[in-house]
């Protein structure tokens, strides 16, 4: 659902959802890179009998981040799934106050989410702390990547409490014609492209 007006979204927001963006494309970026190492460990088991090694620890690594960083544009364009049997039973000020409390909530977590892996993204960084196979990575590198995933997502909750606040489409991306479906036995609305043909 595009913004209703879309001038009265605060820099901010715009701010944090580019952002977002940006996060889910190096997700998108670290997919294609786990794509690329496991063809070359089929490739290198393959043809030389032979392993690469490090490539599994290194693509569940990751594959962690990618979830962190991709989760922020998830949530701004609604591809988080959801249980909608109360948003769709709630109108007006009820459903408001359903989303701005479950924003909340959201917030709460992911903010504690955040804390709990920077204290331990710290905690491995300070000890050197290291995998025990492959190349012994340094674990603070993956924790990190969990950490400032968890932040865009905070960062984008709020955003989400804003846009709810101001009266805006809760979700930025969210597409067209995604209106309270009909009640059982109640036909549904053709939609305006089947209304133009069927003139």
């Amino acid at each position: 659902m595009s913004d209703p007006v879309p001038g009265r979204v605060p820099p901010i927001i715009r701010w944090i959802e580019g952002v977002s963006r940006l996060g889910a494309v190096a997700a998108a970026a670290l997919l294609a890179a786990i794509t690329v190492m496991m063809l070359a460990e089929v490739a290198a088991r393959s043809l030389f009998n032979a392993s690469l090694l490090v490539t599994w620890e290194i693509s569940a690594y990751a594959m962690g981040a990618a979830a962190a960083l991709g989760s922020a544009h998830t949530l701004a364009t609604a591809g988080h799934v959801r249980v909608t049997v109360l948003v769709h039973a709630l109108h007006g000020r009820a459903l408001a106050f359903l989303e701005g409390l479950i924003t909340l909530i959201g917030i709460a977590v992911a903010g504690y989410l955040t804390y709990a892996l920077g204290q331990l993204a710290w905690t491995s960084l300070v000890g050197d702390t290291r995998s025990w196979a492959g190349f012994r990575i340094p674990l603070a590198i993956p924790q990190g990547f969990l950490v400032l995933g968890m932040v865009l997502l905070t960062a984008q909750l709020f955003a989400r409490l804003v846009r709810l606040a101001l009266g805006l489409a809760a979700d930025a991306g969210a597409p067209e014609g995604l209106d309270d479906p009909p009640e059982a036995g109640e036909p549904a609305e053709p939609s305006s492209a089947h209304a133009g043909r069927s003139r």
